[in-house]
């Protein structure tokens, strides 16, 4: 059986999953992630020969992760990986780790990520930076919200940032100049995807639900994925043992790929079978 956690499964993504083991043999049930750990665990326990998926779309589903975690229930990704991927800077810096390690091998894999910096208040920010530092990016460093408040220009604009910032401190890189292209690569267990979106502003939505989101969306088309990040891919999957996540990668002049955004499961709305794909990717590993 598959065990399905997800808030939101009228996503279009998942959707597709559903709809898709609809049409095998094996069964499987979507939970919310209000459910209570003890309703959960007891669906486990008499449960045989259980695959849980879970996706991080709810604040519970951390807490639920966590139990996951110190059981021996199987996890399509791994638990300890979606608790790592809450934390924006966290995950930054353990991909960055991985991608020392990969360049030890591929020396010329011209594949980069900013250097992440953490502070609490924006008052702490401006007496670390000067003035030469700007532009900066600037990022919730609550992973999962959707949220990318960036390109900040000068000092004083830093007065625009939204309080609930201020509550959980501010993520800074530093701003990358780099083409109108962004490469979104999906690793679906085997299978790498890569699409192209013309329309830079996407990345740098207050929302995800904003008209230029929906826009920049149908902008995207499938493109082959480069070489050196199709390996690199192959690696983060391999080292981190997971089978699902998406990587946003920027493009400089010199085709230079700075790596953006890691998501540990992504919506990957443009792709039409994604959730075929997934939920093909589920029956093999129930297998």
């Amino acid at each position: 059986m598959i065990i399905f956690i997800t808030a939101q499964p009228e996503h279009p993504t998942k959707q597709q999953i559903i709809q898709t083991l609809d049409s095998t043999h094996i069964p499987y049930e979507v939970v919310h992630p209000s459910i209570t750990w003890w309703k959960l665990q007891k669906k486990l326990h008499y449960t045989p020969d259980l695959l849980c998926l879970i996706a991080p779309d709810h604040p519970r589903i951390f807490y639920l992760c966590k139990r996951l975690g110190e059981s021996n229930y199987a996890v399509v990704n791994s638990p300890d990986i979606t608790l790592l991927c809450k934390d924006r800077i966290a995950i930054s810096r353990k991909i960055q780790q991985l991608l020392n390690q990969f360049k030890r091998t591929n020396p010329n894999a011209l594949i980069y990520i900013p250097d992440p910096r953490y502070f609490r208040t924006p008052k702490r920010l401006v007496s670390a930076l000067s003035l030469s530092d700007f532009p900066i990016v600037i990022k919730y460093p609550v992973n999962h919200t959707g949220i990318h408040y960036v390109n900040m220009k000068q000092a004083h604009e830093l007065d625009t940032i939204p309080r609930f910032f201020q509550k959980c401190g501010l993520y800074v890189e530093k701003y990358i100049e780099a083409t109108d292209i962004l490469l979104k690569c999906y690793n679906f267990g085997e299978i790498v995807i890569t699409q192209q979106e013309s329309n830079r502003q996407s990345l740098y939505r207050a929302l995800k639900s904003t008209p230029e989101t929906y826009k920049s969306r149908k902008n995207r088309t499938t493109i082959t994925t480069p070489s050196e990040i199709e390996i690199f891919t192959h690696f983060i999957a391999h080292k981190l043992n997971i089978t699902l996540f998406g990587m946003d990668f920027l493009v400089t002049e010199d085709n230079t790929f700075w790596l953006v955004d890691f998501n540990d499961f992504p919506g990957a709305r443009g792709i039409e079978n994604a959730g075929e794909i997934i939920a093909n990717c589920l029956i093999r590993e129930k297998k």
